[in-house]
């Protein structure tokens, strides 16, 4: 059911950007896209619900460049509010998209403002529930969970590898010093947190080159697979996928690149700043292959107009149509 609604939302988000044949092409792929299928059924991790709110969210932001109006920045902050319950990086488009619209009306500051203001009505009206239940249970305010410091502390740390796992390929945790786990599993939830935001402070003070380095690292992984791809699943599935989606990149990146030719297209602008922040906002963190696999369905629109584009070009080529003197 959530992946039919995503291929509805991707349709649209299509038709926006390049029309039906492009729509087509896109919800057809991300209905058989062989990752999203893959953890649909073999995980219980919501890729599908993570897919879905995030398109569906980047679909209301697409129409506030048509229509920049207090009750369409409204209804982003509902659609942005529930799409950063399975996926806070959202945020970082949230703030881009916003001052992209700005600049793409010239709104002055003033009617921009109040149109942020209904944003960020629409965004806490869905998150109110959630931050009553939060200071109910810990006696202080807390935005979505607790575990912001402890997912930081497991992408930048002395043994961070980029991923959610060390080395070895055991949990992060496993894999920290005998006296930091026992402190730590002694310890209750938000003081568990407090710990990990000091060993995180310091890791950062002491070594921000490494820091640095591990972000870079971070939007590699992103784009493409770490070391520690593909552990978790048959070794076959791997093989199979990294080349598919080698040409996907291509079409995608190519759908970017005809997309932009003549000028700023403000949809594909749109698509781009939304894989971008998502990707750099993750790289903070740790990255493993299924935060991209939630992102797949906004690739193969761009995927599918550089396919057609190709396609195109090619039968201009070598096909050319004959004209009748």
């Amino acid at each position: 059911l959530l992946s039919g609604g995503t291929v509805l939302v991707v349709y649209a988000i299509g038709q926006r950007l390049g029309g039906a044949a492009t729509a087509t092409v896109a919800a057809v792929a991300t209905a058989l896209d062989p990752a999203l299928v893959y953890y649909d059924v073999t995980r219980p991790v919501p890729i599908g619900l993570q897919a879905l709110l995030l398109s569906a969210a980047l679909l209301v932001f697409i129409a506030l460049l048509d229509a920049p109006h207090p009750n369409a920045f409204f209804l982003a902050g509902l659609a942005a509010g529930a799409a950063v319950y399975e996926r806070g990086t959202f945020l970082f488009f949230a703030v881009a998209a916003l001052i992209f619209v700005k600049l793409r009306h010239r709104l002055p500051v003033r009617s921009w403002t109040r149109m942020v203001i209904a944003f960020g009505i629409g965004a806490l009206l869905i998150h109110a529930p959630w931050l009553v239940r939060n200071y109910v249970v810990y006696g202080k305010p807390v935005f979505i969970m607790t575990a912001t410091p402890e997912l930081l502390w497991l992408g930048n740390n002395p043994r961070a590898t980029g991923t959610a796992v060390g080395s070895s390929g055991r949990p992060m945790l496993d894999e920290a010093p005998e006296a930091l786990r026992a402190k730590i599993l002694a310890a209750d939830e938000l003081t568990q947190q407090a710990i990990f935001r000091e060993e995180l402070v310091d890791f950062v003070m002491a070594a921000p080159l490494s820091v640095m380095r591990l972000f870079v690292k971070k939007v590699y992984y992103s784009w493409w697979f770490s070391p520690m791809s593909g552990q978790e699943h048959p070794s076959w599935t791997l093989a199979f996928y990294k080349p598919a989606y080698l040409l996907i990149a291509f079409a995608a990146l190519w759908g970017s690149i005809v997309g932009l030719r003549h000028g700023p297209n403000h949809q594909v602008i749109m698509l781009l700043l939304f894989l971008l922040t998502i990707s750099f906002g993750q790289s903070l963190f740790f990255v493993e292959g299924r935060h991209r696999v939630a992102l797949m369905p906004i690739i193969w629109v761009l995927a599918g107009a550089g396919a057609l584009d190709f396609s195109d070009r090619v039968r201009s080529r070598f096909f050319p149509v004959q004209r009748r003197v």
